[in-house]
């Protein structure tokens, strides 16, 4: 966990969210982590987190054990004042952390059919030319049955870069999924921070367009992303309806 550091932290539907915070803080967070000699986990929790980890707790355990758990969402913020920072924004934030620092990355998920890690990686390199990128992968699953796999394939990349740990890797394979690799293989890298990023892959790999800014600015960025993206309605349901509906239950049941 993260000591010495002002993080404001609440928990919600019973998982624990951390405020978003601006670059310097979260340049702050992220050496921190870094420095802590443990393999630290980073989680963007948004709405659909906080649904599924209500009724599911074994995942609610492993995202109650992340190290900084940063608010993705607009329904976090409305409904429980905490500042949201969304997960493409805090992956710029600690790439440009990564850059600064000349730090080593592994990019791991997105679709192979779309060589969405690779093209994630050219992006990354065009942007923050001082990461040192040491692999990238959307050839395995995040099924336990390719841990071995996958691992024994970031082991050759770290050979052949002649590391010994990377300091951040990046895990794409959707929530829930990239969440639970990250708590199974860490130590198993190792690597200094694991974060779960989820779409943000898409949008670096400039396969999905994000929102315009002033839907993001409003909370809308679900309603566009329903748009060019229709199979997603089960998923903003759980967001735009569901979640809102427990959030009251949880806050009238508190007040009795």
């Amino acid at each position: 966990m993260i000591s010495n550091l002002e993080i404001e932290t609440k928990k919600i539907l019973g998982t624990k969210v951390s405020k978003g915070y601006s670059f310097e803080k979260s340049k702050e967070i992220f050496l921190k982590l870094h420095e802590s000699g443990n393999f630290s986990k980073v989680f963007t929790i948004n709405p659909e987190f906080l649904v599924d980890a209500y009724y599911d707790k074994k995942f609610q355990k492993v995202l109650n054990s992340g190290d900084y758990n940063c608010a993705d969402g607009f329904g976090i913020e409305l409904l429980y004042g905490i500042k949201r920072t969304p997960g493409i924004e805090l992956l710029n934030h600690f790439l440009k952390v990564c850059n600064e620092e000349s730090f080593s990355l592994f990019i791991l998920g997105g679709s192979s059919d779309k060589e969405i890690s690779k093209r994630a990686a050219e992006n990354i390199h065009k942007s923050f030319p001082k990461i040192k990128i040491i692999g990238f992968s959307s050839d395995f699953s995040f099924q336990k049955e390719d841990d071995v796999k996958t691992i024994e394939y970031i082991h050759k990349c770290m050979t052949e870069n002649r590391v010994e740990s990377i300091d951040l890797i990046i895990v794409g394979y959707g929530h829930k999924n990239q969440e639970f690799w990250i708590e199974r293989n860490m130590a198993k890298i190792p690597a200094k921070i694991g974060m779960g990023v989820g779409g943000s892959l898409d949008f670096i790999s400039k396969e999905v367009k994000r929102a315009p800014k002033f839907l993001r600015t409003f909370g809308l960025e679900w309603a566009f992303r329903l748009i060019i993206q229709p199979k997603r309605i089960f998923r903003i349901f759980k967001a735009v309806i569901l979640f809102p509906m427990l959030s009251l239950f949880e806050k009238f049941h508190v007040a009795e």
